[in-house]
């Protein structure tokens, strides 16, 4: 919400920023960049408090050990795995709501129900992911936030896989 809002003040600002420097209005012309970078600067904090993850050390209780993990490698049923944080991709970082000015930090993502809907695949994968396995989880290291289903782990996390499912062409809607 706070992006398309953006998405609407910044070009009529930049507008009135262009109409004021033809007619002369510099002033007018100074304060309209002024909300220009003022909104460029409040954007993304007021995005990430809004839509960021919040911590949730209780997301992965020994009630929820059980967690969906969606990704590219091949791993057969009852192979005890490690996800490493530092192995993750460079796009699957997480942005914290109680840290809005921070950078965003790479974390291991899991659900805590299946994501069946090809959306939920969708937004996280593109065609990448090939398999989604039902994991075990006996150990986790680093602090656990959550969004939703989404579960981040800044750390690595060491599970057992349970289930494998391997994802058709429908599964996972393209761009």
């Amino acid at each position: 919400m706070v992006f398309l809002s953006y998405l609407f003040v910044l070009p009529v600002t930049l507008l009135v920023a262009e109409v004021a420097l033809l007619t002369g209005a510099t002033t007018l012309a100074g304060v309209s960049a002024v909300i220009t970078f003022g909104l460029g600067l409040i954007t993304v904090p007021i995005a990430a408090v809004a839509q960021g993850y919040h911590r949730a050390p209780d997301a992965l209780s020994p009630t929820t050990a059980v967690v969906w993990h969606l990704t590219s490698q091949l791993w057969d049923v009852g192979d005890r795995i490690a996800l490493e944080q530092r192995r993750c991709r460079l796009r699957s970082c997480m942005q914290r709501s109680d840290q809005p000015f921070a950078l965003p930090r790479r974390a291991v993502f899991v659900f805590t129900a299946d994501p069946a809907d090809a959306h939920v695949r969708g937004n996280v994968t593109r065609s990448r992911a090939r398999y989604l396995y039902r994991l075990d989880i006996s150990d986790t290291y680093g602090q656990v936030f959550q969004r939703g289903i989404a579960v981040a782990i800044a750390g690595n996390v060491h599970a057992t896989v349970s289930a494998r499912r391997t994802l058709t062409a429908t599964d996972v809607p393209t761009p």
